[in-house]
């Protein structure tokens, strides 16, 4: 007998899990409005950095290799299935980026949280994704061809000048 393959939907996720997304969720909301999107993406910037520092060649861990990148890519589609079937309205793009963003980091990954802008028809239209090890999480490949990503202003790293005085 040959052994179907594992072209499944992954099994559904546990309770727990669907109420721990939609309360951080909800508390993403709360946060946007509160702090602002500024304080917030600087925060989770600054928690991308650390990450991508602790996982330099000298400290043993390469990020990007082995099965991150499949997990990463799970945990980001276990959030979609939950936003797109329990959640009681619509999440927004920036939203569900954020809550993955802060998913991978408590698992250590160096997730990075994209903004972008385009103009459609004269219109101009924003959205958020995660990428991982340069790669979208949460949208096809090349939406950062689709969308100019940019950093909100102050929350740059300054550029190191060549001119030392």
């Amino acid at each position: 007998m040959k052994a179907e393959p594992s072209s499944a939907a992954p099994p559904p996720p546990s309770p727990r899990r669907v109420i721990g997304i939609l309360l951080s969720l909800a508390l993403i909301r709360i946060e946007l409005h509160l702090l602002g999107l500024h304080r917030l993406y600087t925060r989770l910037t600054c928690r991308t950095r650390a990450l991508q520092e602790a996982s330099e060649p000298d400290s043993g861990s390469n990020p990007g290799s082995g099965t991150e990148p499949e997990h990463a890519r799970a945990a980001a589609a276990e959030i979609r299935r939950i936003t797109d079937g329990y959640a009681p309205r619509r999440v927004n793009c920036l939203v569900e980026a954020i809550a993955v963003t802060r998913s991978l980091h408590r698992r250590g990954l160096a997730a990075e949280l994209k903004l972008g802008v385009r103009t459609i028809t004269g219109r101009l239209q924003s959205h958020a994704w995660v990428e991982y090890a340069g790669e979208p999480l949460t949208d096809e490949a090349g939406i950062n061809r689709m969308y100019t990503p940019f950093e909100p202003p102050g929350t740059q790293r300054p550029e190191p000048s060549g001119d030392r005085l």
